[in-house]
């Protein structure tokens, strides 16, 4: 969890009266916990007997030295080792072990095997080191952490009794077992501190004793090692009221590496993302994020400004990109090399101020040891026409130049369809521009898993231009078979919205209506239930599961398949709009259009008055807020709400049925 997360729920700091959503990413360099406890041994903390190997026989030879009784745990970074999963099927990255040769199995088991875990994504890590420790004995498990609480601008520290699961539990679950204590990173862990956390925690003398030796120790570290977040998860108490340091989580800043030349050694660049590192081999300042909008900016403040623009307008950064004060064609190649790697980067914002940079030191008002040069707009045009000739870029790309020769550089003439040189002044149209790259572009081919799919749907209007529609190809709408099948949606949608017999119970009212449900929608599960009125405009693209129900005024636009999945519910006046057209005036004319396939995960809540826009797939678990227009997938077990719909919250995610 980054620092930014800590302060905003441990202090429980006020939403920021703003409306932008970028991803805040703190450059740290993380340890493995091996090396977090070796660094807590070196400063007396008291730490189990521990070896790391990296084979079976040698995991062997530890658990003989240090057991019986051994934990073997998988040395990868991040959280969520415990709960994680090898690609082979074993279970978690913790295993105890109780003799040798159960050691040797379990680690053979462990051991160049791929680990998944919550913090590092799909793909995992390789295993390829373990840290064999012994088991100690404890009565309790405590948490405690020295971190940095950024809306108070100090360090703190973070206390509760009941460690041994992750933060985010202890949060969600437990927030009143938390305490938190600020304090001056100059005063250090005073006494007036101690009898404070005394108090509250309501230790022993001889815990209190225990925990200042600790949390002095944890002070040395953090202020000498310029460290960000130093956690301690469990820390185990006996009942003599001593503790023991039994997992370690260490981070440190990264921008102190060429200070901390003991901390740089110890990082495994090979467990960090790869791009991140090749990014720092070229000077760039690269960070991976969620969105599908690559951008290329000069200057960290430019750069970070540009991220939030993104969000503001209602877009998503595939990345953050600091080309550094003196960009150059060499980094601008090196730069789009690593965004046009990322295949969910489907467009690219470049951000450039032209002008003066300075390498050296100010010193007495004069440069000293170093150069001044000029970021040229011009340049960098030619420079960003000569990458996309060289990497061969196929994502829409929109630049901005602004400074010393940006006039000459947006009068350079690409002869790339894709690439749009756009005036200075950073407006809604230029996020406008990359909006319409994103959006407008309907399919080439014809889908073949779509239109299988679409095979084992009924009411269906089969012709070309039904495989094209659904397959988000441009198509005729005026084609004759899909006439058709619109009128004879509406027929039935109007029989159903009208149907009310005077001699009607709720039982037989609801056998009428399912049936008039099944000769419209391709699919429609038991239970399921739409209050009238509906609005559809073929229905045969619409798949419903189990024990649905919508209450009044549902409106699909079906021309792309729709699936909606189990114990789904709808407010009122819901909309899904997988219908949609290109910008240009002549084809809407001509009525060509094209579809986006809409799609719903099991188990979801979906507020009143809320627009699903085309191409949107919100995962399982989701509730979206009332008045929300959904632009961008949402994924599992999100609370989303808004316009557009940003995630505000996560929830617990629950087994499927």
């Amino acid at each position: 969890m980054s620092s930014s997360r800590f302060s905003q729920i441990l202090w429980k700091a006020a939403p920021r009266a703003s409306r932008l959503t970028c991803k805040e990413q703190v450059r740290q360099i993380s340890l493995h916990e091996y090396q977090s406890q070796n660094i807590l041994r070196q400063y007396g903390v008291p730490v189990p007997r521990g070896r790391t190997v990296k084979t079976a026989s040698e995991a062997r030879i530890a658990a003989q030295e240090l057991g019986p009784s051994c934990i073997i745990k998988a040395q990868v970074l991040g959280r969520g080792r415990a709960a994680g999963k090898f690609d082979n099927g074993l279970q978690s990255g913790i295993q105890a072990v109780s003799t040798p040769d159960q050691a040797e199995y379990v680690a053979s088991k462990m051991l160049n095997q791929r680990l998944l875990t919550k913090d590092n994504g799909t793909d995992g890590h390789v295993v390829e080191r373990l840290y064999v420790a012994e088991a100690a004995t404890y009565d309790s498990q405590w948490y405690l952490a020295m971190t940095i609480d950024r809306e108070n601008y100090q360090p703190a520290i973070i206390v509760s009794k009941e460690g041994g699961v992750e933060l985010d539990v202890l949060i969600s679950e437990r927030p009143d077992s938390l305490f938190t204590f600020g304090f001056g990173i100059s005063e250090g862990i005073t006494n007036a501190l101690v009898q404070d956390m005394q108090q509250r925690l309501g230790t022993t003398d001889q815990e209190t004793a225990n925990l200042t030796h600790i949390l002095t120790q944890l002070y040395s570290i953090f202020r000498d090692r310029e460290a960000t977040h130093l956690e301690i998860n469990p820390l185990g108490r006996s009942l003599d009221g001593s503790f023991t340091s039994l997992n370690a989580n260490f981070k440190f800043d990264k921008a102190a590496e060429k200070r901390q030349e003991e901390v740089s050694a110890l990082r495994d660049k090979a467990q960090e993302v790869p791009d991140e590192v090749e990014a720092e081999k070229h000077g760039l300042v690269y960070v991976r994020m969620d969105g599908n909008i690559g951008n290329v900016v000069n200057g960290a403040g430019l750069a970070m400004a540009t991220n939030d623009a993104i969000g503001f307008h209602g877009g998503a950064s595939a990345n953050f990109l600091d080309a550094g004060g003196k960009a150059t064609k060499d980094t601008m190649i090196q730069a789009f090399r690593i965004i046009t790697r990322d295949e969910r980067v489907k467009a690219i914002l470049v951000n450039i101020y032209g002008g003066t940079y300075v390498i050296g030191r100010w010193s007495m008002g004069k440069l000293t040891g170093g150069r001044v040069g000029i970021t040229q707009c011009d340049m960098i045009a030619e420079s960003i026409i000569g990458a996309t000739s060289e990497l061969d870029i196929q994502v829409p790309m929109v630049v901005r130049l602004q400074g010393t020769n940006s006039e000459k550089g947006l009068k350079m003439t690409p002869t790339f369809h894709f690439l749009s040189l756009v005036p200075s002044s950073l407006t809604r149209s230029l996020f406008s521009r990359i909006h319409r790259f994103l959006h407008k572009m309907a399919s080439t081919e014809k889908d073949a898993e779509t239109i299988a799919f679409a095979r084992t749907l009924s009411n269906t209007p089969w012709c070309e231009d039904y495989e094209k529609m659904i397959s988000g190809v441009l198509y005729d709408a005026q084609a004759k078979e899909l006439v058709d099948g619109r009128f004879r949606a509406r027929r039935l949608m109007h029989k159903y919205n009208n149907h009310f017999p005077d001699d009607a119970t709720p039982d037989s009212l609801l056998a009428d209506r399912e049936a008039m449900l099944q000769s419209t929608f391709g699919k429609v599960g038991k239970g399921a239930f739409i209050e009238p009125p509906i609005n559809i405009d073929y229905g045969c693209n619409i798949t419903i599961g189990e024990n649905f129900y919508s209450n009044f005024n549902l409106v699909i636009l079906d021309c792309g398949i729709v699936k909606i999945g189990n114990r789904v519910q709808f407010g009122p006046f819901v909309s899904i709009f997988a219908a949609t057209h290109e910008t240009g005036v002549q084809s809407r004319r001509d009525g060509v259009e094209y579809a986006k396939s809409v799609s719903i995960g099991d188990d979801c809540w979906i507020g009143g008055n809320t627009t699903i826009m085309p191409g949107v797939t919100i995962g399982k678990g989701c509730t979206i807020g009332a008045g929300s227009v959904v632009t961008k997938s949402i994924p599992d077990f999100s609370v989303a709400i808004g316009t557009p719909a940003r995630v505000v919250k996560t929830v617990d995610p629950v087994p499927d049925l």
